[in-house]
């Protein structure tokens, strides 16, 4: 079934990149596509002749809540599949049209990722390494197969698949005060509707070399988020202790 046929709406957070030339570029392939950009306290201009829907917050929240507004925004618009993607450049796009198809086959299936292998060449030795070890080891504990790249930000869900983990997302926020790392839980939470497929794309335009102490904060925090997640045995359904914390 061509995608054009199929209900989309996407997901797009932002503080600060713009979003015009993804939508644009979007369009191409999913013209009757519903579009949801989170503006997380930047205040972005929008542009009315690309007919999108804007959620804003007031001050900067954190990615964590512009996802789960996203995802509540986008639940709204009924569509069969929701996409979550960054505006930053570093997903190509064209993966889309060619997953939903396959999740469109079987029942099996809830929804999918893409990663971007990160070299040495375009992310430095140390966010290089990064990403290498830590996609490895969240791709094992939360998935069960390693992934290449570390809480990879392009993901396609049906739409019962957000269905059965929206109502989980809010109180796992809230109780270990998520700013980030939502895309870790969303993607082990999906595994509770079915498999999860991998899709691992080549991106050499791409280039990213983070500060080390924000590769460290990152590192600590995907560590918590892995512990508290496995703790709580999510493939089992959410239970937070009211005595654990951080």
């Amino acid at each position: 079934m061509s995608t054009r046929s199929q209900k989309v709406s996407f997901i797009i957070p932002t503080n600060r990149h713009e979003v015009d030339w993804l939508i644009r570029a979007l369009r191409l392939d999913f013209p009757h596509a519903k579009f949801i950009i989170v503006d997380d306290g930047k205040g972005l201009k929008k542009d009315k002749s690309l007919n999108i829907s804007i959620v804003r917050h007031q001050t900067n929240l954190g990615l964590a809540i512009s996802l789960l507004d996203g995802y509540k925004k986008a639940l709204s618009t009924k569509p069969d599949y929701i996409v979550r993607i960054d505006a930053d450049k570093e997903y190509p796009i064209n993966p889309i049209k060619s997953i939903i198809p396959q999740l469109e086959k079987s029942d099996q299936y809830s929804g999918a990722y893409v990663e971007t292998k990160r070299s040495f060449e375009s992310s430095g030795v140390v966010d290089g390494l990064f990403h290498t070890i830590f996609g490895y080891i969240e791709g094992l504990v939360l998935l069960n197969h390693p992934m290449h790249q570390h809480s990879p930000g392009l993901h396609i869900y049906k739409i019962n698949t957000v269905k059965n983990f929206l109502p989980k997302l809010k109180p796992f926020i809230e109780k270990n005060h998520l700013r980030w790392g939502l895309d870790l839980v969303t993607l082990t939470l999906a595994q509770e509707s079915g498999q999860v497929l991998q899709h691992t794309a080549k991106n050499p335009n791409w280039k990213e070399r983070r500060p080390i102490l924000k590769i460290i904060s990152q590192a600590k925090h995907a560590t918590k988020i892995m512990a508290v997640i496995r703790k709580h045995n999510f493939n089992e359904g959410l239970s937070i202790d009211p005595e654990s914390s951080f």
